[in-house]
């Protein structure tokens, strides 16, 4: 089994998810981290927050699995078949 460190930067203005093995685990605020992967894969997806829309494989998931990550960092607006261009 390997195992590496890995330091993760996330910005000010950024939001970064983390997955390990295909499964999400955590949301990033801003700050320094590192990880131990312990051979896992580990991915880190960053976010900008100026960007509107969260648009992410993720999104579907923590809106529907996860509503109590998605009410923590995300403002979930619904919207009607008329209402969306």
């Amino acid at each position: 089994m390997q195992c590496s460190f890995r330091r993760i930067f996330v910005g000010d203005r950024n939001r970064a998810l983390v997955v390990q093995a295909g499964r999400f685990q955590s949301i990033l605020m801003p700050g320094k981290y590192w990880f131990w992967t312990f051979g896992r894969s580990t991915e880190f997806e960053s976010y900008d927050l100026k960007t509107v829309v969260f648009e992410s494989p993720w999104a579907d998931y923590l809106a529907g699995e996860r509503k109590d990550v998605a009410d923590r960092y995300f403002t979930t607006v619904e919207t009607s078949d008329a209402q969306w261009p």
